[in-house]
């Protein structure tokens, strides 16, 4: 499966920024003009929907006028130091209101693709590099697990994550390619690139690796140098360069958060294997002299929203309701959300809730809910400059493991603890 945007190749198929590949014989035939990933099929193609629709999350305006702005300003139609209509006229263009063109023109601003000044308007500030000579260009590949029919329908993180390296491989001049870690094996793609003097790296954008991973034997038999996007602190023994946020961090952030708000019996709910982030709350528990309760999701139930709204009502029947509940990720806590409607307990007025990794959804369910930023555009912005840094030291580091701080996302979900807390859910 090859993440290309399907409007790019009706465009064209000029050379430019990201690479295409014949699907019949494996080859590297051309490139497309980068759009970022920014069209409702890219959208469609990357599985964005939620496993059994619970909230019935359609794609919400302001992130279908960030996309649209995101698509322009890649494709060069809105070029570098182009100032934006004012605010009323692009609401009107979009058919928006003010407050939604708001979200996403914060939005383009944190990512780094416009600047607002009082006076001088919004502008774009997104250097296009397409104009240059792509074969004297250094390449970097960019490798993801996110397919269409996964069930977490973690669609967001490659758009993330893209966006970083789209605004990377802009500001230094490079070209970009990407691909499916299902399909590099056979694809003849990484053989291909490592075979051009101009071939940076690969990026590899994987949640946690294991010893017997596909892509990991692959990788480690690479000629060039790899960086892995997202991972855990025990990946750390099987890459050499890795770039992610804290995530130990941003869950000592979340329950600090809930502490500080008055909250003394807070309940963890996520999978068992997800061992940093039980650090994290742990670490804010014992901080507080508080008592650590854990409901620990199978494997199975943790991909799976009804699933997680069961083993949650399951949880509810033997054990009085906790003021507060920090889930493992936000499609987490999507599922206990679903939960406590079911038993009408109302959020934030009877049980404040977090999740984690501010999907784009996460500010559009009722109520919003509180998060952490895990950071992914920057994450893959920092991936390239690692390559880039390593390609120009003619001795390489043993090993560099570049951690962000992650971002506490306040939103409506989270409240003081009431005055009288439920003793029974059922």
């Amino acid at each position: 499966m090859i993440f290309s945007n399907t409007n790019a190749r009706q465009d064209g198929c000029r050379k430019g920024a990201v690479a295409i590949m014949n699907q019949k014989t494996h080859k590297i035939i051309g490139g497309a003009r980068s759009f970022g990933l920014g069209h409702a099929d890219d959208l469609q193609s990357l599985g964005m929907h939620l496993d059994a629709e619970p909230h019935r999350v359609r794609l919400p305006a302001a992130m279908r006028v960030y996309h649209e702005l995101h698509a322009q300003i890649c494709n060069s139609r809105l070029r570098h130091g182009a100032r934006l209509p004012p605010e009323p006229i692009l609401a009107t263009q979009f058919h928006v209101s003010r407050p939604t063109l708001r979200i996403s023109l914060a939005r383009l601003e944190r990512e780094g693709f416009i600047s607002r000044r009082p006076g001088d308007g919004t502008r774009v500030c997104f250097k296009s590099s397409r104009g240059s000579d792509s074969k004297t260009r250094k390449t970097v590949l960019y490798v993801t697990r996110i397919s269409p029919d996964m069930v977490h329908a973690n669609w967001h993180l490659p758009l993330g994550a893209l966006s970083g390296v789209q605004r990377a491989a802009n500001d230094f001049g490079l070209a970009r390619c990407w691909t499916s870690d299902r399909m590099i094996d056979h694809m003849g793609i990484l053989d291909e690139l490592e075979s051009q003097k101009n071939f940076l790296g690969t990026i590899c954008h994987e949640s946690s690796l294991t010893a017997d991973n596909p892509l990991l034997i692959r990788l480690q038999k690479s000629s060039a140098p790899w960086v892995l996007l997202q991972g855990t602190m025990a990946d750390e023994k099987y890459a050499r360069y890795t770039v992610r946020a804290d995530i130990t961090k941003a869950f000592y952030l979340l329950t600090q958060h809930l502490i500080q708000l008055g909250h003394r019996r807070i309940l963890f709910v996520g999978r068992q294997d997800h061992v940093d982030r039980v650090r994290g709350y742990r670490r804010a528990i014992v901080e507080a002299r508080l008592r650590a309760e854990l409901l620990k999701l199978t494997r199975q139930e943790a991909v799976s929203l009804a699933a997680m709204e069961t083993a949650a009502l399951t949880y509810w029947k033997t054990r009085p309701l906790p003021t507060a509940i920090v889930a493992s990720s936000d499609v987490c806590a999507f599922g206990v959300l679903q939960s406590l409607k079911k038993l009408r307990i109302r959020v934030p007025a009877d049980v404040s809730l977090v999740g984690q990794g501010d999907r784009p959804d996460s500010a559009y369910v009722r109520p919003p809910l509180t998060t952490t930023n895990s950071r992914l555009a920057d994450s893959g912005y920092e991936a390239v400059r690692l390559l880039l840094g390593l390609r120009r030291k003619r001795k390489k580091p043993q090993t560099r493991h570049i951690i962000l701080e992650p971002q506490l996302i306040l939103r409506e979900s989270t409240a003081s603890p009431p005055r009288l807390p439920l003793r029974s859910c059922l």
